[in-house]
């Protein structure tokens, strides 16, 4: 063979590898984030609810469910629970998680509350990969009155 024949050769062998890497390697994502108060919802139960999201004051808990796709234990989740005052955000919890194994699945956040309430108003939820902003929902908290 020709000197030229193997230079073409490797080059062609080159670029079928970068393909071949670049078809397998699956890069991190979030697919979907809902918030509830019920966290062992599907993700079709969850998006069959109303994107409007209002909580009671005393419900017990409020969840972000992230359903995720291909992530590495060098991918970093940031979530960010804010109030919405006159037009300002306030950030009242960050949660941060880092996967322990590669995978796809569920990741669920809870949002703590002192004494199990939270002030009425509006909220929002930040949620970040790998630094990067994917979404941002929003709910509200309404006083709840017994009558």
């Amino acid at each position: 063979m020709s000197r030229r024949t193997i230079i073409l050769l490797i080059v062609i062998t080159v670029i079928l590898i970068i393909i071949s890497v670049a078809t397998v390697v699956k890069n991190p994502c979030i697919k979907n984030a809902y918030i509830s108060c019920d966290k062992e919802l599907t993700m079709d139960e969850l998006e069959s609810c109303s994107n409007e999201v209002d909580f009671s004051c005393h419900d017990s808990k409020i969840y972000v469910i992230l359903f995720v796709e291909d992530l590495s234990p060098k991918d970093k989740i940031t979530v960010n629970w804010n109030t919405v005052q006159d037009n300002t955000e306030k950030t009242i919890q960050e949660s941060i998680i880092y996967p322990e194994r590669d995978g796809t699945g569920k990741v669920i956040i809870s949002l703590a509350r002192r004494n199990k309430t939270l002030p009425p108003g509006n909220y929002t939820v930040e949620i970040f990969l790998n630094d990067i902003k994917v979404v941002t929902r929003q709910f509200n908290i309404e006083n709840s009155t017994t009558g």
